[in-house]
């Protein structure tokens, strides 16, 4: 119910006279190539403010100096992101320059191993925010290009493993990322100017 009156606030606040249904889907062709297929969807509100949800999958390794006992890791895991972009001065609706807060939601699962031989398997779930930066280019027939960088910091994080079950201020982290999008804009009724 929480979620159905935020969105209903976000329409008020905007205005339902305009709002213009602009879709756009991207993905990150360097991360696919590697493995970590992930997907957005953008949809936009208004000329300047638009919501996008970025569905995820990610593999990788990570080694841990900060507890002093040098862990390997090794996880899997899947993360939803839900940001709400505002556009500084755009050009056909949706591009240039625009800021981001984000809020997104982590499941992992993997295998940690300690330099005593210890392996240890865990499901960690994480919520994380932080905000972000970038310039979206769009092209008169549709194509869109996005780079964007920003800032995440861990909230919460509930890890499990087969010692413990713990909420965790431990494995808080925090993380800079570069997304790289290519994809396609519908119904680009929005390239007209004010």
């Amino acid at each position: 119910m929480v979620y159905k009156s935020f969105f209903v606030s976000l329409f008020i606040l905007f205005g339902i006279r305009d709002c213009i249904a602009q879709i756009e889907l991207r993905s990150n062709p360097l991360a696919t190539f590697i493995g970590n297929v992930n997907f957005s969807i953008d949809y936009h509100l208004s000329r300047d403010v638009s919501l996008e949800l970025y569905s995820g999958l990610d593999s990788g390794t990570s080694i841990d100096f900060s507890s002093g006992l040098n862990v390997f890791q090794k996880e899997d895991a899947y993360q939803f992101r839900f940001s709400g972009k505002y556009y500084y001065a755009p050009f056909r609706g949706g591009d240039r320059v625009f800021s981001s807060l984000i809020v997104s939601h982590k499941r992992a699962k993997g295998q940690e191993t300690s330099i005593t031989g210890l392996d240890l398997n865990f499901t960690q779930n994480s919520i994380t925010s932080g905000f972000g930066l970038g310039y979206k280019w769009r092209s008169y027939s549709g194509l869109a290009l996005e780079l964007s960088t920003g800032y995440e910091r861990s909230l919460f994080i509930r890890r499990k493993n087969a010692v413990s079950n713990q909420v965790s201020k431990d494995h808080l982290t925090q993380q800079i990322f570069l997304i790289i999008s290519i994809g396609y804009t519908f119904n680009r009724n929005m390239s007209q100017t004010r």
